[in-house]
């Protein structure tokens, strides 16, 4: 059974990690742009300018992202990327697609987060891009599995 996910950061189409879902050995479709119908802060934190969106609903900007339809083996493949269970959690939300209908799609959100992420984290964004006027270009860390490899 095929799923939707919301993505956010570097996984979106012109940015450093497309190519996970563009190599995805299962099925990865784009469907479109959306925005979470909740607010949440983005921010760009670590020293691999990572993309997160903290567990804080209701705070920050609606974030705009796209939305992908994918089968479970794409899935199991994001998960692994994520970090999905120990980084991040993944929660169900509701995206408001470009043509204003509603769907559920998965969201990767970063489960905990303490005052060193944050001391290294912008103001939060309502977009993400890698080479944004933010001066922070992601940093390819894959050997940032954990919450504390992020700063060492």
């Amino acid at each position: 059974m095929n799923r939707l996910v919301f993505v956010y950061g570097t996984l979106k189409r012109g940015e450093p990690n497309h190519r996970f879902l563009e190599a995805s050995k299962g099925i990865a479709r784009y469907v479109g742009t959306a925005v979470l119908r909740e607010a949440y802060p983005l921010v760009i934190a670590s020293k691999y300018n990572i993309p997160f969106l903290l567990n804080k609903s209701g705070e920050g900007h609606r974030i705009r992202g796209e939305v992908y339809d994918v089968d479970g083996k794409t899935m199991e493949s994001l998960d692994e990327l994520e970090g999905y269970p120990d980084l991040y959690t993944r929660e169900e939300k509701e995206v408001e697609m470009a043509d204003r209908s509603v769907a559920l799609a998965w969201v990767y959100i970063l489960r905990n987060h303490d005052e060193k992420l944050l001391a290294t984290a912008t103001v939060p964004l309502d977009e993400y891009r890698s080479m944004g006027d933010h001066g922070r270009p992601y940093v390819d860390g894959e050997d940032c599995g954990t919450y504390e490899d992020l700063f060492r």
